[in-house]
């Protein structure tokens, strides 16, 4: 191929995001006043600069931070000036009719539950459930967005800590912060689906899903997309569909002259690569662009035959790739395969300290890697890339086959390039939300039936026994609000009657400790 082929970037389009109120009771919820308040993520106390640091479940900060130093690109193909223009976008018509079940064939098992919901004067708006997996495990995500043109983006949660009705309690429903997905509705029959998680073990990603059952509509009330030129992905910088590294992403230039530019967010220093194939009659030219859009590299036949190959030694930043057919004439469609290659693994020792009077089990990267004993500490030395995501789950105690008292679940903030000896404490508070475990001496001849946060929307009633004459007995953690309490009944009681009554408004530091003693039988 001719070296001084360039592609012209042509027609651009508008896609915005707008965030509205979550449509299901699962995003927003309800629960008792006191116990407002996200996950929190914020440093204790420390000092950086001996690499030594202890934090209450957040790290905002990492001692000795590792500098990448970048590598030069290899020269290319002169590069073309993006056009920074922006045109009409794609209008959704009757989204209503798309509300349904959707799927990619490929990964058969997962699916949305896409809910569009039309507004007179407004904007339409748009619920999405992802009924997906992790570890083994399944996860709903929901949330919900506005309909802007043809696409959304949906803030989303994930719920945990109900138990099965009849037991199912709302106070008990723990919501945390997930995410964001995004949609565009490319056709009738088509939704590009994208993904950017901000809760630590997951990655984010695309996929394009079709429907399996919708509602469907006819005549007027018919699916339609209009506008845009019929185009797939934005035609500049401005109106760029987001792509994510690593990860594949496919297209198609027509009609000549098209361009199509993807949204590539680098979270840590990295070379980016990206490797055009599956062309069809296209010849495709990537150009690769800054923050600013201005154009740091292009290719056009270095991935073989008609392909591109595009390598780039970058920092962490926002940046742009822009596909077009060479010399504005060839047209068809193209599948991308974007790269990241980490920087060299780093040895970072990490030191678990466990306030809790239970285990707990950690995960460093997604990645069960054991477990710190109650009251004790743990430490190991992992070799890791460009970011650390660690987190912990108290190890609850088991009552007849059920886990008793409330999910613990502590999430630590990202660390990017890791280094040195990095210290997280696991306490009672998690965030801004505290923890209390009673601790029950039964001087009566009774066993007792022990309720936590009875009467309150948190109401556990754990159905856990404190034999007669037992000392210091255990069952579980609990959300600590100024007006908790602790009953205990007679056993066998089925938690009815008389009850011995502990008034909680307050818990030892760090462990969460409250003592109760009951002398007479309720």
């Amino acid at each position: 191929m001719n070296t001084t082929k360039r592609g012209n970037l042509g027609r651009s389009r508008s896609i915005h995001a707008i965030w509205v109120t979550a449509l299901f009771a699962v995003v927003l919820g309800s629960g008792d006043t006191s116990a407002a308040g996200a996950m929190g993520l914020e440093a204790r106390r420390g000092d950086a600069r001996d690499g030594q640091v202890e934090w209450n479940a957040g790290i905002v900060a990492a001692p000795n931070g590792l500098l990448v130093d970048g590598r030069a690109a290899r020269s290319g193909p002169s590069l073309p000036a993006s056009n920074k223009s922006a045109g009409a976008a794609k209008t959704l018509i009757n989204s209503g009719a798309l509300s349904g079940l959707w799927f990619n064939p490929a990964q058969d098992g997962h699916g949305f539950n896409f809910t569009f919901m039309k507004r007179e004067g407004a904007n339409d708006v748009f619920a999405v459930t992802w009924y997906v997996y992790r570890n083994g495990a399944q996860v709903w995500l929901a949330g919900a967005g506005e309909v802007i043109g043809n696409s959304a983006t949906a803030q989303v949660v994930v719920t945990s800590g109900a138990q099965f009705p009849p037991l199912f309690n709302a106070g008990s429903v723990t919501r945390t912060n997930w995410g964001t997905i995004s949609i565009n509705v490319v056709s009738c029959s088509r939704i590009d689906v994208s993904w950017a998680p901000v809760l630590a073990g997951y990655s984010p990603g695309s996929l394009t899903v079709q429907p399996i059952v919708v509602s469907g509509g006819t005549g007027a009330t018919a699916c339609q997309v209009t506008g845009g030129g019929g185009d797939d992905h934005g035609n500049s910088c401005a109106t760029a569909t987001t792509a994510f590294a690593p990860g594949v992403f496919t297209g198609s230039i027509n009609p000549a002259g098209d361009a199509d530019f993807f949204r590539i967010n680098v979270g840590a220093a990295t070379t980016l690569s990206a490797r055009s194939f599956a062309t069809t009659t296209l010849d495709p030219v990537a150009t690769l662009y800054d923050a600013n859009c201005n154009a740091i590299a292009t290719n056009d036949d270095g991935g073989g035959g008609v392909n591109f190959f595009l390598e780039r030694a970058v920092p962490a930043g926002t940046y742009f790739l822009g596909v077009t057919g060479f010399g504005n004439a060839s047209t068809g469609n193209y599948s991308v395969e974007l790269v990241t290659t980490a920087p060299p693994g780093n040895s970072v020792t990490l030191v678990f300290n466990n306030q809790l009077l239970y285990p707990a089990n950690l995960r460093v990267n997604g990645v069960l890697v054991g477990s710190v004993a109650a009251s004790s500490s743990a430490q190991q030395t992992f070799t890791l890339g460009s970011t650390l995501d660690a987190s912990f789950e108290l190890v609850r105690p088991i009552v007849g086959g059920v886990s008793i008292g409330d999910p613990m679940i502590g999430i630590y903030d990202r660390i990017t390039n890791p280094a040195g000896t990095i210290t997280f404490n696991i306490n009672n508070v998690i965030g801004t939300t505290p923890y209390f475990i009673p601790r029950v001496n039964n001087n009566t001849g009774v066993a007792l039936l022990m309720g936590v946060n009875v009467g309150l929307v948190s109401e556990n009633l754990c159905n856990c026994v404190v034999p007669a004459f037992q000392q210091n007995t255990i069952f579980g953690y609990y959300r600590l609000f100024s007006n908790s309490n602790v009953r205990g009944y007679r056993n066998g009681s089925n938690y009815t009657g008389p009850f011995i009554f502990w008034d909680v408004s307050s818990a030892q530091s760090e462990t969460g400790l409250v003592q109760l003693r009951a002398d007479f039988p309720p």
